[in-house]
């Protein structure tokens, strides 16, 4: 549990809980979406230009190493989507040519039984 604890949104997160009196289970910290978030914590680096320079001088080696191992070499999406007679794109899905055709043929499940 200490380990949990001391993760650094686990951090902020209590920070945010003691600093507006609220509990984990409270749905006004729950509600809060992650850009309610990072603006609060945006705030809270803007108070405290300390933890500004601190948090600024942060390198993790090991996070640029993966980072250029793992980067998308380039953001193509050539081959993803086809041209539609109307110029629309529809998803190039091989195998599955009639996937997104209308279909006009009425069956019982369209029929609805007015009461």
């Amino acid at each position: 549990m200490r380990e949990i604890a001391r993760l650094p949104q686990a951090r902020f997160d209590w920070w945010i809980q003691k600093t507006f009196n609220v509990l984990p289970t409270d749905s006004r910290f729950l509600d809060l979406t992650s850009e309610q978030k990072e603006l609060i914590y945006e705030h809270l680096l803007i108070d405290n230009p300390d933890l500004a320079k601190n948090s600024e001088s942060y390198y993790d080696p090991e996070f640029e190493d993966l980072w250029e191992e793992h980067a998308p070499i380039e953001d193509s999406t050539e081959g993803l989507f086809e041209e539609t007679e109307n110029g629309g794109q529809l998803p190039n899905i091989p195998g599955k040519e009639n996937l997104f055709e209308d279909s006009t043929e009425e069956t019982s499940e369209d029929r609805w039984e007015e009461v």
